[in-house]
């Protein structure tokens, strides 16, 4: 039997960038997100070490902002923008297909991974 790299978790922050999001400056609070995130892994680097975080944006379709890494690798903080409208589906459909594909990947890099955790934003518009 193989000894593993240690256990991951996989972490998804799936943000709505509908058009409905730019009021009330919810697209700026989304786009904050992810910075504290960053400085939340830099004071905690156990954290950093033990979870893997990928973010998605969603409106008319879907798409990968951030693919699946250690956080602190991270080179630059995307800005999220708005487009289209709202389809809850394309972002369950991406979500589903990129936690099968990282998954898969991190088991054949040697790590067990833990069930995935979603953090889902959205504003319901």
């Amino acid at each position: 039997m193989s000894e593993t790299k240690g256990k991951l978790i996989p972490f998804y922050l799936v943000v709505d960038v509908s058009y409905s999001m730019t009021e009330q400056g919810r697209i700026e609070s989304a786009n904050r997100i992810i910075g504290e995130l960053v400085q939340a892994f830099e004071a905690n680097p156990i954290i950093s070490d033990k979870v893997r975080v990928g973010m998605i944006d969603f409106s008319d379709d879907a798409q990968v902002v951030i693919p699946l890494d250690d956080l602190l690798d991270l080179q630059s903080i995307p800005q999220l923008t708005v487009r289209g409208g709202t389809s809850y589906g394309a972002a369950f459909t991406k979500l589903r297909s990129e936690i099968e594909r990282n998954v898969n990947e991190l088991r054949a890099s040697g790590y067990e991974v833990h069930r995935p955790a979603v953090y889902f934003i959205t504003d319901g518009g």
